[in-house]
């Protein structure tokens, strides 16, 4: 086995054991692919919470989808610190867009016949 290989299987078995098969984490050339399965379920993940690393500083964002709404919440917490002995840590995760499941599909203009076609 290269050193190639095992570092890629290294990886492989560490991104398995942290990430459950639920979560189908997928990377595709700039893209890295999720997926909540079933979020209703008990035993299953309900939401993404998504941060960046980079020299610029940005807040986390938590993504979960709901059901009654038929659309996506993009919640962003408020709160990052907290008195010593705070049991809860509230970070305080509030709604700050809402994404409608179907937004920009299109859809085919009425049907006028073909009136005006030679």
């Amino acid at each position: 086995m290269s050193d190639d290989d095992a570092v890629r299987a290294d990886l492989t078995k560490r991104l398995e054991s942290e990430y459950p098969p639920e979560m189908d984490l997928q990377r595709h050339a700039d893209a890295l692919y999720a997926h909540l399965w079933y979020p209703r379920s008990d035993e299953t993940a309900t939401y993404f919470q998504l941060g960046l690393m980079d020299v610029r500083a940005a807040d986390d964002i938590r993504i979960s989808y709901d059901f009654e709404r038929d659309g996506w919440i993009i919640e962003q917490a408020s709160t990052f610190e907290w008195e010593l002995g705070d049991e809860v840590c509230d970070p305080d995760w509030q709604e700050v867009a809402f994404v409608k499941a179907w937004g920009r599909e299109v859809t085919s203009p009425p049907y006028w016949g073909l009136r005006g076609l030679r």
